[in-house]
Formats: structure tokens, sequence, C-alpha cells
């Protein structure tokens, strides 16, 4: 919604939008917007960030992805030491990069990159178990 305010001679933006999975409502706005072509601007902005934070409100990011993964191995039945050895392999290649990065942004080409990066001068052992 994009209206003037009489009183202020200001333009009000807002955006709202339901997510359709769980229907919580997410809401932007912003006040005092000098003129229309500006409002116009806001409000497209206003359209991407509330779609952000519905996106965000399901999609995990890679850390805590990476943290299920490993609760999820104990309740496999994986030795501890191995879940170990995978979560500081996770950590040391992946954290700096991806850490806070939600999953559905990580692209594939990245992934061969990061694996080709860490394994240039290693073992094939090593590129096996990056590649895991």
């Amino acid at each position: 919604m994009i209206k003037l305010n009489e009183a202020t001679k200001t333009w009000e933006v807002s955006y709202a939008k339901r997510h359709p999975k769980t229907k919580i409502p997410v809401r932007a706005a912003r006040k005092g917007i000098k003129s229309s072509a500006e409002a116009k601007r806001v409000y497209a902005e206003l359209i991407v960030q509330v779609e952000d934070k519905l996106r965000k409100s399901v999609t995990p990011n890679w850390w805590d992805t990476v943290e299920k993964f490993c609760a999820h191995s104990k309740e496999r039945g994986l030795q501890q030491k191995t879940i170990e050895n995978y979560y500081l392999c996770l950590k040391a290649h992946t954290y700096e990069k991806w850490g806070i990065r939600l999953v559905d942004s990580i692209t594939t080409l990245e992934i061969v990159n990061l694996v080709n990066d860490c394994t240039k001068n290693r073992s094939g052992s090593h590129k096996k178990s990056i590649a895991k």
C-alpha cells in the first residue's frame, strides 16, 4: 500500500503477506517518504524484505543444517568419533564461507569449487572424505 499522509505531506508505504504454509503474516512499513517515486522504490524494497523474511522462516541456514546432521548421525548409530570427524571437517572447510547462508542459496558450482579448492594438494582418501 502506498498512501499520502495529508497532515504531514509525506508518503507511507507498507507491504504485508501471509506465509503460504504456516499462514503467519509478515509486514514491513516505512513512513516519512518525501516523493511518489521514492515511495514506489521503497515499496519494491519492502516486497523483497517480506519475501526474504518468509523464506528465512522455513529455510535453515548452513550451520543449523550441520548441527542437525550431526544429531541425526548420532541417532542413526554412527560412532562418536566418526561424527566428530564429519563435524570438524565441515567446520574447517565450510563454516567461514557458508555459516549463516541459507541452504537453498548454496549452488552446485560452489560445492564443486569448494571440494576442488580443499583437495588441491591432498591424498585420494582426503578427497573422498571431503566429497562425502
